[in-house]
């Protein structure tokens, strides 16, 4: 017969089964309720994660066009940013969005690197030198593009996105 505790009248094994069926009890009620909050954050992060994405595939589509188009960068750096007659290349260069942003908008002094957005700048860039004037937010664009997809080398779709599907200069390519 099981000890009964004479101050509460309880039997201490009763008590035991009573809080383990407790227990039991409130995993399986909040079990469901727990998953249900995990597959929600995971639904919610998987949606940040999209979003980012397609913010980043845009930034880099607006950064092609103004790269290709707007600054005429592939006058000095080519299509590609291989660079032309000595000029810099970019690909294999360690820049983040960041300093390429600096270097578009600001110029590089001493070189022939000219200001595309010379109004962001606190020193060295003259409106006047600028062989074209960007927006701050082109040439975080072509700074985006030229970190994401120029800088670890052109691929063959980098290629036909840019020059024609089945275009000669990119036979040579693959992705």
């Amino acid at each position: 017969m099981a000890d009964i505790d004479h101050r509460t009248g309880a039997d201490p094994i009763r008590r035991e089964v009573r809080a383990v069926v407790a227990a039991f009890i409130l995993v399986v009620l909040a079990w469901p309720i727990a998953a249900y909050a995990t597959a929600d954050m995971a639904g919610r992060n998987a949606d940040i994660a999209a979003e980012a994405a397609r913010a980043a595939a845009a930034a880099v589509e607006r950064g092609r066009a103004a790269y290709q188009q707007a600054a005429g960068c592939p006058d000095c750096h080519m299509w590609n940013g291989a660079g032309v007659d000595g000029l810099q290349s970019m690909v294999g260069v360690a820049l983040d969005a960041v300093a390429a942003t600096q270097i578009i908008a600001c110029g590089v002094p001493e070189t022939v690197m000219r200001a595309f957005a010379p109004s962001a700048c606190e020193s060295q860039a003259r409106a006047e030198d600028a062989p074209r004037i960007l927006s701050q937010r082109d040439a975080e664009a072509i700074a985006t593009y030229v970190v994401e997809i120029l800088a670890k080398g052109a691929s063959r779709e980098e290629c036909e996105t840019v020059n024609g599907a089945g275009a000669a200069v990119c036979a040579g390519l693959v992705n």
